[in-house]
């Protein structure tokens, strides 16, 4: 089966992009860069100060994946689906809130942390902020190159279930040094996040994206270009550009 890819978007600890700027994708060791949500959002967003960085992070890199596809701004409930696979997820927020029930027997637990204690949230956060109505889901990743993601999201739209897809990964434990950051300091050194908008909508070679195939084999999911050289990672589609 064809799909395309639209657009993509990408945050890191060397800033922000989309698939369709110059601007090389970078991941280089350490937390996301932290900003202003007007430097990446074209509406006033009042709940980013509560946002944890798990949930900033992802946003913004699918507001810039919707962006680049020309799919962010409508007034229309769209069904459009997530899929966000993660080899973490929100692990450090779980972590900041228990810390916070450890003192005056819990009484002191903070609700704003206890509101991104799910992986899940994240998604409802953007389904409501996009409007987007489609599948929304979160699955684990081993090695963090998103391609579990890619590969339940095309599954998704091979089935029926939606025709556009937004399919990324994220990882998010900020603090250096911090439990989750020491756990997988050698198996998982990138933090940040990057998402792709897939659509089946377009017939082979028309559109406004980059034309590829899958197929469900033995192995899974495999990914090939037009060429018929394997995608091994989420990244390499943004290497591939539009």
């Amino acid at each position: 089966m064809d799909f395309q890819v639209t657009g993509g978007g990408w945050v890191s600890s060397a800033g922000f992009g989309r698939m369709s700027q110059a601007r090389t994708l970078s991941f280089a060791s350490g937390p996301p860069a932290r900003f202003p949500a007007r430097e990446i959002f074209n509406q006033r967003l009042a709940r980013w100060g509560r946002y944890d960085d798990y949930t900033r992070c992802g946003l913004a890199a699918m507001a810039l994946a919707l962006r680049d596809a020309n799919l962010e701004a409508d007034a229309k409930i769209r069904p459009i689906g997530i899929v966000s696979s993660s080899t973490l997820e929100c692990l450090e927020t779980d972590l900041a809130y228990y810390r916070t029930t450890l003192e005056a027997g819990g009484s002191l637990a903070s609700p704003n942390l206890f509101s991104y204690t799910l992986p899940g949230i994240m998604l409802g956060e953007a389904a409501i902020l996009f409007r987007l109505s489609g599948p929304t889901l979160c699955v684990g990743e081993e090695d963090g190159r998103g391609m579990t993601a890619l590969a339940t999201a095309l599954r998704l739209i091979a089935g029926g279930a939606a025709q556009t897809m937004l399919a990324g990964w994220t990882d998010c434990f900020a603090v250096e040094g911090s439990e989750p950051a020491a756990a997988m300091e050698s198996s998982a050194p990138i933090q940040g996040a990057a998402f792709v908008v897939l659509d089946a909508r377009a017939p082979a070679g028309q559109g406004g994206g980059k034309t590829f195939s899958f197929e469900t084999g033995p192995a899974g999911v495999e990914i090939r270009t037009p060429g018929g050289r394997k995608i091994e990672s989420l990244f390499e589609l943004f290497e591939m550009g539009l």
